[in-house]
């Protein structure tokens, strides 16, 4: 018997040496691969992350799916899990309308530093997968002996013949993140501006690599505003260390300057009484083009919402950059959105999936294709979200739609089960609490607090159908708590 050691080296040589250990268990494992940033050792068709975008499509046609160049005689896949973490199994999910014998016979590595950039990274065996899948749209795992630290994981295949290729659709990391470690909190995090030209502010959080305006990943408030600021919820109380912005690379840098970063516990466009405290400011232009700007707080700061404050030098001048980054660690216990991402079911479906409603986007309006509703003869309507780990749950909120109809947002209740009682007749919820009457405001947000935390795994909104026109919608759903 070996225990585990901080850097789980010795697990892994074990593995190498055929040998068997008996290793702590990490509860709480959760998806860490999704909406990451994946690289290749080169590309066919749609670029590597599509392999984390969480969609369940397995067809080539759908976009999702991701394959290296025939050519490639050392076939490589990677994620950037963007902070440190213990990497506990890996599933991967082959092709369904073709071919699902390209996914074969691979390893899978864990690296501290990346090991694109970094000659001198060395990576740890999780473990391998040998043979081919045979079956369609199926999705392997490969269990670490035990977990593996490290915050690069990478897939690496073999050329079996002239023909062959690394194909897969999609790649789940399961494992938990090191508690201190600081990463990007900003990641596809919602965000809002004191006014907008052009693209959503959400997009400077968006994870993407472009820095040109035409790619549609760059923000600007609108010439005529005197007192930008751009803000971001982090939806998190987190310690926030650094944040970083980059500027627009194919033309004018220079208006990514002299801004102010605070820190709030309360959001400041809906509260009067929130305080910002400093974290640093960044003095001057920016001068070169895609260049990224770093400002390391004082010390650390407590909050959830991080404003960039600009500031207007001229007429024509204007706030304007590509992607800001807030690195820090989320504060134990503290409480979170665990819905963001999550696979989500509804008694019925009329337009998008329900996963639509744990998207995180901002859009409120029906043809933004970000709003779900049940089917118009669904008398008995529910929309069931599964946070994936077992949690502590505190609050439950839903936005309605804001172009039309925010009343058929109405008289729900949350219940909180450990089971899936989608699945399980034996499942039992355990009721967080109600919402009573129908909302009359157009993308409004309203909250269900829970009599006392609850925990459990899935979350159900249970409707009511109140006469027959009467359909169960809305466009966003967060579960607020944190992991148990």
């Amino acid at each position: 018997m070996m225990a585990l050691h901080g850097d789980v080296i010795i697990c892994a040589t074990l593995l190498l040496l055929n040998a068997v250990c008996t290793c702590s268990s990490y509860k709480g494992t959760i998806n860490l691969a999704r909406h990451k940033p994946a690289t290749a050792s080169s590309v066919y068709g749609p670029l590597p992350r599509v392999a984390t975008d969480g969609l369940p499509n397995t067809d080539w046609g759908s976009g999702s799916c991701f394959a290296v160049r025939e050519s490639d005689n050392h076939p490589w896949w990677q994620v950037d899990l963007e902070v440190s973490s213990y990497v506990d199994e890996v599933a991967v999910t082959s092709r369904s309308d073709c071919c699902p014998e390209r996914l074969h016979d691979f390893t899978l590595e864990v690296f501290d530093r990346n090991p694109i950039t970094s000659t001198d990274a060395r990576g740890v065996l999780c473990g391998t997968y040998n043979g081919a899948v045979t079956h369609p749209g199926k999705t392997v795992t490969v269990k670490c002996v035990c977990p593996v630290r490290g915050r690069f994981v990478r897939l690496r295949g073999r050329k079996n013949s002239k023909g062959d290729l690394l194909q897969f659709c999609e790649v789940k990391v399961f494992g938990s993140i090191i508690p201190g470690g600081t990463f990007n909190l900003a990641r596809d995090k919602p965000a809002t501006a004191s006014s907008v030209y052009g693209p959503l502010p959400s997009v400077a959080t968006d994870g993407l690599s472009n820095t040109d305006w035409g790619s549609g990943s760059c923000f600007a408030v609108r010439e005529s505003d005197n007192h930008p600021w751009w803000q971001v919820d982090l939806e998190a109380y987190s310690q926030v260390v650094e944040v970083a912005a980059t500027s627009r690379s194919d033309c004018c840098p220079e208006r990514l300057h002299d801004f102010t970063v605070e820190i709030f516990r309360k959001n400041p466009a809906t509260s009067t009484s929130a305080r910002g405290v400093l974290c640093g400011t960044y003095n001057g232009a920016v001068a070169q083009p895609g260049r990224t700007v770093n400002v390391k707080c004082i010390r650390s700061v407590e909050g959830r919402f991080v404003r960039l404050r600009g500031r207007k030098n001229g007429k024509g001048d204007l706030f304007q950059f590509c992607e800001v980054k807030v690195f820090g660690s989320i504060i134990a216990g503290g409480w979170y959105n665990l819905a963001r991402g999550k696979p989500a079911i509804a008694s019925s479906v009329y337009g998008p999936l329900p996963s639509v409603a744990t998207d995180g986007l901002p859009n409120t309006d029906w043809g933004s294709g970000s709003c779900f509703a049940v089917a118009k003869g669904d008398n008995h309507p529910w929309w069931q979200v599964d946070l994936g780990p077992y949690s502590t749950v505190i609050e439950v909120a839903a936005t309605s739609r804001s172009d039309c109809c925010p009343e058929r947002l109405h008289d729900f209740k949350v219940e909180v089960f450990r089971k899936n009682p989608a699945t399980s007749t034996s499942a039992r919820g355990v009721l967080c609490g109600t919402y009573d009457g129908a909302v009359a405001q157009p993308g409004r947000t309203v909250s269900v607090k829970c009599v006392r935390p609850l925990k459990g795994r899935f979350v159900r909104l249970r409707g009511r159908k109140n006469s027959k026109g009467d359909l169960f919608q809305f466009c966003e759903v967060k579960v607020f708590g944190y992991l148990t």
